[in-house]
């Protein structure tokens, strides 16, 4: 049996993300993409362009009716389809915008449980 490593719960739930690339402090991209999964600790990111491996990126992802800005850093990349799958891991963020993602999640889990 495959022990669970993730601290946080991460759930399966696409939301519309606009993304800005930086390199010191000057943007050098922007772009749309969506979540494909969420955690209190990072995305799963899908987008159509590539990102550079540890690229800093800033983030505002939609999620019901609130928007949160977060910044995040590429851990990992999968490739192979006009689509690019991204892992981003979430760097400090503010409290609210933290109890925003809880939030969301925790309301996410208990409808999809309800359902199942």
């Amino acid at each position: 049996m495959i022990q669970e490593r993730r601290r946080y719960l991460r759930i399966d739930s696409h939301n519309l993300v606009f993304l800005s690339l930086r390199e010191k402090e000057e943007v050098i991209q922007q772009g749309m993409g969506r979540t494909l999964n969420v955690s209190e600790s990072g995305i799963r990111l899908e987008t159509r362009f590539l990102i550079k491996p540890a690229q800093k990126i800033w983030l505002t992802i939609g999620f019901n009716d609130e928007t949160v800005d977060i910044q995040g850093e590429l851990v990992y990349y999968i490739s192979g389809t006009s689509d690019q799958h991204y892992g981003v891991k979430f760097h400090e963020m503010d409290p609210d915008v933290r109890e925003v993602l809880k939030k969301y999640i925790l309301n996410f889990n208990k409808i999809e449980n309800q359902i199942n």
